[in-house]
C-alpha cells in the first residue's frame, strides 16, 4: 500500500483482517502460513504465505479482479485503515529452493498500482492489465424465481442493553436503507444483479420487519433480507455479510444477532448465526466505538 499516511502499527491490523476475510471468500484454498506487515519508503508491504503455490495462485487470481479487489477494499476502507488515493499493488513471489534453506521471499518492488478512489467502488487501472479469470468467485447468468435463502437480524434494545431507538418504525426509516445499501454493495462487487436477486424489498429496503415477543428478555426487532440466489451466490455473499466491514456500514446494532438461513419452514441455517458472544470485538457493547452501534440515530463512525 502506498500512501504517506499508512504504516504497519496504525494500519497493519486492520489491512490484514482485510486481507483474511477475502482469503476466506476463496474458495477451495487453506489459510495462510503467515502474514508479515513491513513498514517501506511512502507506505507499506503485507507479505502473505501459503503452504501450497495452488493456494497462493488461486487467491492471487482472485484479489485482482475487480470483485475481489472491491471487496478489499470495501473491508479496508471500513475500518479507516485504507486512506483516500492510496495505491494498492499485488504481485506472487515464488520461494527459490536450495541445498541448504529456502531464500525468504521479497516482494516485487514495482507492484501493478490500483488507484483508490474515496469510495469503495471499482476503480480502473492507468494501464490495464489482462487480468486472469475469476475462477473463485462463480456468478449465475441466471437466478432464482422465488427467494432462495434469507439473512435476518435480531436487534435488541430495552433496560438491559444500552442499545436506544429500536422500535420497528426507526428500523424501517435508518436500519433497512443502512442494510440495503451494503447488500447493494455486495452484490455489485461480485457481478450479481440487484435486481434480480432482492425482488422483496417494499420495507424501505426490508422484505419483513417485525416486532419479537420476548417476556423474559429484551424486545427485540427482527429485519429480514430475501434473496433470490443460487448456491454458490449465496456461499459468498452471506459470507461477505457477516464480516466486520458488513456490520460497520450496515449500522448493526450491539448485542444483535445475525443469520444466515434457508427461505424454508423451518429455516436451516447455512452458516452458524454470530452474535456478541460468537464475534464480541464486533457485536457486543465493547465493539460499539468501532463496529456496532448502540443508538439507531447515530452517525456511522
Amino acid at each position: 500500500v502506498q500512501s504517506a499516511a499508512t504504516s504497519c502499527t496504525a494500519d497493519g491490523a486492520g489491512l490484514m483482517a482485510a486481507i483474511s476475510v477475502s482469503v476466506s471468500i476463496t474458495q477451495g484454498i487453506a489459510k495462510p502460513t503467515g502474514m508479515v506487515c513491513t513498514n517501506v519508503a511512502g507506505g507499506l508491504v503485507i507479505q502473505i504465505s501459503f503452504m501450497l503455490q495452488t493456494d497462493a495462485t488461486a487467491f492471487f487470481n482472485s484479489i485482482t479482479t475487480t470483485p475481489g479487489m472491491t471487496f478489499f477494499i470495501f473491508n479496508a476502507r471500513a475500518t479507516d485503515d485504507l486512506p483516500c488515493n492510496a495505491v494498492i499493488g499485488v504481485s506472487t513471489v515464488l520461494p527459490v529452493l536450495c541445498c541448504t534453506a529456502p531464500s525468504v521471499p521479497s516482494p516485487s518492488p514495482t507492484p501493478t498500482p490500483v488507484p483508490i478512489a474515496p469510495t469503495p467502488v471499482p476503480v480502473a487501472t492507468p494501464t490495464p492489465v489482462p487480468v486472469p479469470a475469476p475462477t473463485s468467485v462463480p456468478v449465475s447468468a441466471t437466478y432464482p424465481t422465488f427467494p432462495t435463502y434469507m439473512s435476518w437480524i435480531s436487534a435488541p434494545n430495552s433496560v438491559e442493553t444500552p442499545n436506544v431507538g429500536v422500535t420497528v418504525d426507526s428500523v424501517v426509516a435508518r436500519l433497512c436503507p443502512e442494510m440495503n445499501k451494503t447488500i447493494a454493495l455486495m452484490l455489485s462487487s461480485y457481478g450479481l444483479d440487484f435486481s434480480k436477486v432482492m425482488k422483496s424489498t417494499q420495507l424501505n429496503g426490508c422484505s419483513v420487519v417485525t416486532p419479537l415477543p420476548n417476556p423474559t428478555g429484551p424486545v427485540r426487532v427482527a429485519y429480514k433480507f430475501y434473496f433470490n440466489l443460487f448456491p454458490a451466490e449465496w456461499a459468498l455473499v452471506s459470507a461477505a455479510l457477516s464480516s466486520e466491514g458488513a456490520i460497520h456500514e450496515a449500522h448493526v446494532m450491539c448485542d444483535s444477532t445475525m443469520y444466515f438461513q434457508t427461505y424454508t419452514s423451518p429455516a436451516i441455517n447455512t452458516r452458524a448465526p454470530i452474535d456478541a458472544t460468537t464475534a464480541p470485538a464486533w457485536l457486543s457493547q465493547a465493539g460499539a466505538a468501532t463496529v456496532c452501534y448502540h443508538d439507531v440515530a447515530a452517525p456511522l463512525h
